[in-house]
């Protein structure tokens, strides 16, 4: 009896193993027959969560609570609403990205390239990861074919151009260009004598006549380069709005931003470049709203199947 009943003790064992080949090989979703794998979702859960990874570091470091648990009004938790959007983007991806062919969408070479960078850099910060190098790069790939489809389809949207363009204000598109130098937060944060000193040296650097960037060469730690302020946000900024009294080629006073500490060196009017910005920006979100309908239509009416096992079991 005892050799009986070691065999039926690994045929039972056999069975259990089996169980579970099968259900580590059941797809997390299925959409329109095509299928991603749990591993593959698991590499896009983990690009949701790295989206949130500032701000879960903020509740939990200077409040002492988890984002995650926080909850609405209405019950739900934070964690749900996001695992939630992300189950519906990761049906839309999969769904848009199966367009791509129809719509002779492809990636190019840099693109690809990029794709593989971005997965082996994601993959390092998370050396316990349950996905492997391939699993994030497919997804990355289904990720950017299927926001070219996307742009495609919203970009063909039809809508009231001049309408749009009169709704844009030139006269809250009034710029200036700014040239500046920045120190960095992490070079001082450790004293207010390192702040100090950071504050010093850009003054100096501030008077180089030439391109920051030459400056910047000799100081590899500090930055540079240019930016496009409008007066409108100059005058809601209290720590910019001196800006506002400087003609072109004068410096400002050193201004502390959250990034750092900053000089800039004021430059021309560059209001037509912002004004045709916002131009196009509004008319890419008045087709994007234009295209909403029919993107939660796709949405209703493709076929999914979801593995409730694996949806539920994903914690934060």
């Amino acid at each position: 009896m005892t050799g009986v009943k070691r065999i039926l003790a690994l045929l039972m064992l056999l069975v259990m193993c089996s169980v579970c080949a099968l259900s580590e090989a059941e797809p997390a979703l299925i959409v329109n027959g095509s299928e991603i794998s749990c591993c593959e979702a698991d590499a896009w859960m983990d690009l949701v969560r790295s989206t949130y990874a500032e701000i879960c570091d903020y509740y939990q470091r200077c409040l002492g609570v988890s984002y995650w648990s926080l909850t609405y009004p209405n019950g739900l938790s934070v964690w749900m609403s996001v695992k939630s959007d992300a189950f519906k983007q990761l049906v839309m991806i999969s769904l848009l990205s199966s367009l791509a062919d129809e719509y002779g969408v492809e990636l190019s070479q840099a693109e690809q390239s990029a794709i593989s960078q971005s997965a082996r850099s994601h993959l390092a910060q998370a050396p316990n990861a349950s996905f492997s190098l391939s699993d994030m790069e497919a997804v990355l790939t289904r990720q950017l074919l299927a926001q070219k489809v996307y742009g495609l389809l919203a970009s063909h949207q039809s809508i009231d151009e001049e309408s749009v363009r009169a709704g844009v204000s030139q006269s809250d598109c009034a710029a200036c260009r700014a040239e500046y130098l920045c120190a960095p937060y992490s070079l001082y944060a450790q004293s207010g004598e390192a702040r100090a000193s950071e504050a010093e040296r850009l003054k100096r650097i501030a008077a180089f006549e030439g391109p920051y960037a030459s400056a910047v060469a000799l100081n590899p730690d500090l930055d540079s380069g240019y930016v496009t302020f409008t007066y409108a946000k100059l005058e809601k900024d209290a720590r910019l709005k001196s800006l506002l009294t400087l003609q072109p080629g004068e410096l400002s006073e050193v201004i502390e931003t959250d990034f750092g500490l900053f000089i800039f060196r004021m430059g021309e009017t560059d209001s037509a470049e912002v004004y045709e910005s916002e131009v196009e920006e509004a008319l890419w979100q008045a087709r994007v709203q234009a295209f909403q309908a029919e993107y939660e239509r796709m949405y209703e009416q493709c076929d999914y199947a979801l593995s409730s096992e694996y949806w539920d079991s994903l914690k934060p």
